[in-house]
């Protein structure tokens, strides 16, 4: 399980929905290593042809999470589900 990283700061809560606020150039940094550990994880273990499921919010910052992590594992039978709706 990871949890979206870094987002932009407190300020745009001011003006943008909480829904909406952006992961930072440093989340997505963040995102991309979390995606390449989890590669070389089941690698070393053997399992790099397995399906993964990614289970993701409608928040904007959690799609970004996703597409920075599935990039990183692509390759491997990535699926993702939006919702609890798409089990």
């Amino acid at each position: 399980m990871t949890r979206s990283p870094c987002c932009a700061a407190q300020a745009t809560y001011s003006f943008t929905p909480d829904s909406q606020v952006s992961l930072t150039e440093r989340g997505r940094q963040q995102a991309r290593e979390a995606g390449l550990k989890i590669r070389a994880c089941l690698e070393q273990e053997g399992r790099g042809n397995e399906r993964l499921f990614f289970y993701t919010s409608p928040y904007r910052r959690s799609l970004e999470t996703y597409e920075h992590i599935s990039a990183a594992v692509r390759g491997m039978r990535a699926h993702q589900c939006s919702s609890q709706y798409d089990m």
